[in-house]
């Protein structure tokens, strides 16, 4: 013998009732808080930098921003300096101008830097030209 209809279709709302409650608990959307705002972490530190040439050039600078922080004539194909450089977010930027007094060739430049606690880094610029005018970022 078979129930009334009436008290199956309760049975059934009733069953899939109790399944719903836990599964709209678990799918139901929960506020994500939004990240803290990452401060901008500016810090001034001396840095080792050192500049490997291809060929003698006759003069160069390495600027940070606008400021000169390094400049001068090569006697050796290499070249080496402390200097102070800003670090922001653990990135560094600066541009490096070579002039070279003899015309063609490929000439090559690689600088490395090397800022206090943090590992050291190297880019290379290349150019055909008697000058170069490199934007070197260092990130770490």
């Amino acid at each position: 013998m078979r129930g009334t209809p009436l008290v199956e279709w309760g049975l059934f709302i009733l069953c899939w009732s109790m399944l719903l409650f836990p599964l709209t608990r678990l799918t139901a959307r929960q506020a994500i808080p939004a990240p803290a705002a990452a401060h901008a972490e500016s810090l001034a530190t001396t840095a080792w930098v050192e500049l490997q040439f291809s060929s003698l050039p006759g003069t160069f600078q390495l600027h940070e921003g606008n400021a000169c922080i390094w400049s001068g004539t090569a006697d050796t194909h290499r070249v080496s300096s402390l200097v102070t450089v800003r670090v922001d977010n653990a990135r560094a930027e600066v541009r490096l101008f070579v002039d070279w007094e003899a015309q063609g060739g490929m000439k090559a430049v690689e600088c490395v830097l090397e800022p206090d606690g943090l590992a050291r880094q190297s880019h290379t610029g290349w150019t055909e030209a008697r000058r170069l005018e490199e934007i070197m970022v260092f990130s770490w």
